[in-house]
C-alpha cells in the first residue's frame, strides 16, 4: 500500500488552531485552508493541474506557485500517475 491508495482525506491538514511558538495563527489557518481547497479542486480535476487552475478560475503558474508553497506539487504529481 501506497501514499496513492489513501483517500484525499488522509492527505488533508487538519486545522490546528494551536500556536507553534512565533508561527502566526491566522497565517497558518489560512494556509491550511488553502491547502485542502487546492487538494479537493485536484481531485474533482483527476489531478490535472491545467484543468484545475481553469476549474479554480487562476493562472496556471499561481497554481504552480501555491503548490510549491503548500506542499502538494510531489503529492498532485505522484497522485495524478496513480
Amino acid at each position: 500500500m501506497t501514499d496513492e491508495d489513501l483517500p484525499i482525506e488522509y492527505h488533508l491538514a487538519p486545522l490546528d488552531t494551536g500556536a507553534d511558538g512565533n508561527e502566526d495563527r491566522l497565517q497558518k489557518a489560512c494556509d491550511t485552508f488553502e491547502r485542502n481547497f487546492i487538494l479537493r479542486a485536484l481531485e474533482r480535476s483527476e489531478w490535472n493541474v491545467s484543468a484545475t487552475a481553469r476549474y479554480l478560475g487562476i493562472p496556471l503558474s499561481t497554481l504552480k506557485h501555491k503548490m510549491g508553497r503548500l506542499e502538494i506539487r510531489e503529492l498532485a504529481r505522484r497522485l495524478r500517475g496513480a
